[in-house]
Parts: C-alpha cells; sequence; structure tokens
C-alpha cells in the first residue's frame, strides 16, 4: 500500500481522487469598494478539487466542547424563534397582512438558523462517513471519541 492509500486522521483527503494526495495551498484575492478579501483553499495537486482533514469533519475531533456549543447553539435559536412564533400567532391573528410579514419573518430566521447549520451538520458527517468507509477498507479502526478529540497543547 502506498503512503496516499494508508489512511491518516490528521492528514489532508481529496474527495474526488479518494487519497491524501498532495495538494497545493491557493489563495484568490478579491477587490471591491468594500475592500479587499483574502480566501485561501488547499486544492487536490492532481485533480484541483478541494481537499479536507477527516479530523475537521469529525464530530468527535471537537469533543465535548464542541456538542456543548451546538446544544447551546441550538437552544437559543429555539428559544429566539419561539417567541416570535407566539407572538405573530396571539397578536396579528386578525391582521392577515401582518401575519404573513411575521410568518415570513420567521420562517427566514428558522432557515438561517436551524436549516442551514443543519444542513452543513448532515455535510459534514457525509463526508467523515466516505472517508471512514474508504480508511476501514484499508485496515483503519477508528479509536475511542477520548483518543480522536483535540486536546490544546
Amino acid at each position: 500500500m502506498n503512503d496516499s492509500q494508508k489512511p491518516d486522521y490528521h492528514k489532508p483527503w481529496c474527495w474526488k481522487c479518494q487519497e491524501h494526495t498532495h495538494f497545493k495551498t491557493i489563495t484568490r484575492t478579491h477587490h471591491d469598494e468594500h475592500g479587499t478579501r483574502r480566501r485561501t483553499q488547499n486544492a487536490c495537486a492532481m485533480c484541483g478539487k478541494s481537499v479536507f482533514r477527516p479530523a475537521a469533519v469529525d464530530f468527535a475531533y471537537y469533543g465535548k466542547v464542541g456538542r456543548r456549543f451546538a446544544w447551546v447553539y441550538f437552544t437559543i435559536a429555539v428559544c429566539c424563534i419561539l417567541p416570535l412564533v407566539y407572538w405573530g400567532i396571539d397578536n396579528l391573528a386578525d391582521d392577515a397582512q401582518a401575519l404573513l410579514a411575521v410568518g415570513s419573518i420567521v420562517g427566514l430566521v428558522v432557515v438561517v438558523f436551524l436549516i442551514i447549520p443543519c444542513a452543513m451538520l448532515v455535510w459534514a458527517s457525509r463526508k467523515y462517513a466516505t472517508w471512514k468507509t474508504w480508511a476501514e477498507e484499508r485496515g483503519w479502526q477508528e479509536p475511542p471519541k477520548e483518543k480522536r478529540a483535540w486536546v490544546p497543547k
């Protein structure tokens, strides 16, 4: 098994090539009326697609802090959305135009603060599951969550 086919939890992996490939760092600079912005991306040297470290898309890597942050985030989001829903139903039930406006605001808030983050979590878990399947086919055994968690130095 060559080095690119040997699973490494912390080494960048190409989604398209399905191996740990060499990569190049690409920095794009964008100038507009708001100023200059830079975007840095690691791209596979073989196919040009972006690479990712499996550890970065594994929820266990973020440990207890990551789980707590997710719970706090979603609890706050739901606690902010529920009063909007209650207020809209309670005070505006007679006025259809106002109810539609509040419904639109609630819908936008739900999409931005709940649907998009949930979709990103599903996307990350699918990426990790794909890498994990590939790695297990090559003899890698997933260590317990405590061993995969990031530890500050």
